[in-house]
């Protein structure tokens, strides 16, 4: 493992040396946000994702709560994957960890620096560097091992029309709300109930696109034309899209408009190969398999909030109070 992790610890200690991160009082960096399996993690370690994020520019209280959860979730995820790599011996070795330190202790010498200087200048305790050491190492390691060229090829033939260029024509009814409010709600349940009459053949989509559509498709029975995998709709609704099959009904479909039906009308097929898109697959297989060791450890581990950050309710991105 010593051959691979040498440049890109170089990188790592660069990017914290010359950042905008701040040493933080002693008192604040002991603040404990959430443990996984009685290991803690802290709320510095938060501020340094987050500040990763909005590199230094304003940003209101609400979206920066958002950002501290997401950024929370984020560092359980990692430490249940380090736990998964260390049951499966597959996580950095101590050894591993002590090469990195003395390589990085050899680098900062060059530029007349001590491990200790280091630190202090960037913000962050040798805990930190080592964790984040273990975490560097063993997840890469781990990429390298799995991230294949078989590998990349089977995800692209399970998953064709993310990444070959496919489109898709598309026609929608869309009852507009605000997210997440009671009404978004109600919206819900009235487009189950209008997605029900459709199925039913009480009505045809293009005449409840008409009849209930807030969207100026409304007078085209709905239809959009065709749409790519990731523009121009929003996340959800394209993601929703590209599972149909032709002539199919979704359910309903919330996003920032409102609440979705999506009827798809054609799929038109893309011609790129696994190769083409390459970078694009590495990057989706990378996260796939972040989300799925996750998802896969979460439920066995003992996972505790104190409550000194924001945090999400378990199973949901809603906020907890």
């Amino acid at each position: 493992m010593q051959h691979w992790f040498q440049h890109s610890l170089y990188v790592f200690a660069l990017s914290l040396l010359f950042g905008s991160l701040h040493a933080q009082e002693e008192n604040a960096n002991a603040v404990v946000a959430a443990k996984v399996d009685g290991q803690p993690i802290y709320f510095r370690e938060i501020e340094r994702e987050v500040k990763k994020v909005v590199k230094g520019r304003e940003i209101e209280p609400a979206a920066l709560r958002m950002l501290q959860a997401q950024a929370l979730e984020q560092m359980i995820s990692r430490r249940l994957i380090l736990g998964f790599l260390k049951s499966k011996k597959l996580g950095a070795s101590d050894e591993d960890i002590e090469y990195a330190v003395e390589q990085a202790k050899s680098r900062l010498k060059q530029q007349e620096l001590t491990i200790e200087q280091f630190l202090r200048r960037s913000g962050i305790t040798e805990s930190d560097f080592r964790q984040t050491l273990a975490w560097q190492l063993g997840w890469n390691g781990y990429l390298e091992r799995y991230v294949t060229d078989e590998n990349l090829q089977n995800y692209f033939k399970k998953n064709h029309k993310e990444f070959d260029g496919t489109q898709i024509r598309v026609s929608q009814i869309l009852l507009k709300v605000k997210p997440d409010s009671q009404a978004s709600e109600k919206a819900i349940e009235k487009a189950t109930q209008i997605r029900e009459e459709i199925i039913s053949k009480k009505i045809d989509f293009a005449a409840a696109a008409k009849n209930f559509s807030d969207a100026p498709s409304a007078n085209k029975g709905g239809d959009i034309g065709l749409i790519s995998r990731h523009e121009p709709m929003p996340e959800s609704f394209s993601r929703a899209s590209f599972t149909l099959e032709k002539g199919e009904l979704s359910e309903p479909i919330k996003s920032s408009f409102g609440v979705h039906l999506i009827h798809c009308v054609e799929i038109k097929p893309g011609q790129k190969r696994w190769q083409d898109v390459r970078s694009e697959l590495k990057v989706a297989v990378t996260k796939y398999l972040f989300d799925w060791i996750a998802e896969k450890q979460r439920p066995n581990a003992a996972i505790e909030y104190t409550g000194s950050a924001p945090h999400f309710k378990p199973g949901s991105k809603e906020i907890a109070d």
